[in-house]
This record gives structure tokens, C-alpha cells and sequence, in this order.
């Protein structure tokens, strides 16, 4: 549904760029967020992509986290 015919051109929804995307993700996370989904709805191989490389992102800040709890701080 991202394209749409007239005659013989084809003509894609248009996303924003990645750098804008990590930028509002980064700086105010909930619009970050919805133009993630939006970008990644439009990007079919972008989405598988960047789903492998979230899963690991996922995990290493999980480790992070856990790492992080288990300090003692005096």
C-alpha cells in the first residue's frame, strides 16, 4: 500500500531520513518513536534489518541495566 500507480509510474510514500529519526529519538523520544514505526512501515529490508539490530541493542542494554543494578553503592 506504500505505492500507488498513475499510468505507468509508480510513486512511493515518502519517510524521513534515518538522521532525523535517531535525532528525535534522542532528543524528545515519543515523536522519535512514531517516526520510527512510520519509517520502518514504509522500509520493508530497512525493518528486518533494523529489527535484528534492535534485538541486539535490546539486549546489550539489558546486560547494561542488570550490570548496573547489581553495583552497591556506598
Amino acid at each position: 500500500m506504500s505505492e500507488k500507480n498513475y499510468g505507468n509510474e509508480k510513486l512511493k510514500k515518502k519517510s524521513h531520513s534515518w538522521g532525523l529519526v535517531i535525532f528525535l529519538l534522542i532528543l524528545f523520544w515519543p515523536v522519535g518513536i512514531f517516526f520510527l514505526v512510520r519509517k520502518l512501515s514504509v522500509d520493508k529490508r530497512a525493518s528486518l534489518t533494523a529489527g535484528r539490530k534492535m534485538v541486539v541493542w535490546g539486549w546489550v542494554v539489558l546486560v547494561l541495566g542488570m550490570l548496573g543494578s547489581s553495583t552497591s553503592y556506598r
